[in-house]
């Protein structure tokens, strides 16, 4: 969005949370945020990938395999003087992403990895390209290892067959689907 508040109001979504860092602080780009949905499902997100070139590939290949990815249409680098950067995800119904964090130091914490792209990116992909030197490095960075569990307090089944589960001031919903 071109303000802070325009760009968060677009995660305005069910069940959806954001992520409170702007992909493209120190940019003079649009202000960029990532809007993320945690639950319990039979299919996940198995791993993310970060492009950097101008057409967004629809596959790509890691370790001489062809991987299909689904592209999520939003130029994260918008409006900057940085190359274009695309965020791709991989669904499966195993070993899903439990958690993620962007990071501003290039450093991913101890049980994360950086999401890569293009050839070789071992190290992982900056998210900002905005070729400002003086602003650190941001990187994406998941975490396949389950965080603590949710102590539940209470637990019922309302009338519609959906279950209900308290923990503290928060509640969680399950349908029967």
């Amino acid at each position: 969005g071109n303000t802070e508040l325009q760009a968060k109001e677009q995660c305005n979504k069910p069940d959806y949370q954001i992520y409170d860092q702007d992909l493209n602080e120190n940019s003079d780009g649009k202000f960029v945020y990532m809007c993320y949905k945690k639950g319990i499902g039979g299919i996940g997100i198995s791993n993310l990938h970060l492009s950097t070139g101008e057409e967004p590939p629809k596959t790509t290949t890691i370790d001489g395999d062809e991987i299909k990815y689904k592209l999520i249409d939003q130029d994260l680098n918008e409006g900057s003087l940085g190359a274009p950067v695309y965020l791709y995800k991989q669904t499966s119904n195993s070993d899903f992403i439990k958690d993620f964090k962007i990071v501003k130091d290039g450093v991913c914490p101890d049980d994360y990895e950086a999401v890569t792209g293009g050839a070789g990116g071992a190290g992982g992909v900056d998210l900002n390209l905005d070729d400002d030197d003086d602003s650190p490095a941001l990187k994406l960075c998941i975490s396949r290892k389950a965080q603590e569990s949710i102590m539940v307090d209470f637990a019922f089944v309302y009338k519609s067959g959906a279950l209900y589960f308290f923990s503290g001031e928060d509640f969680f919903k399950m349908s029967k689907i």
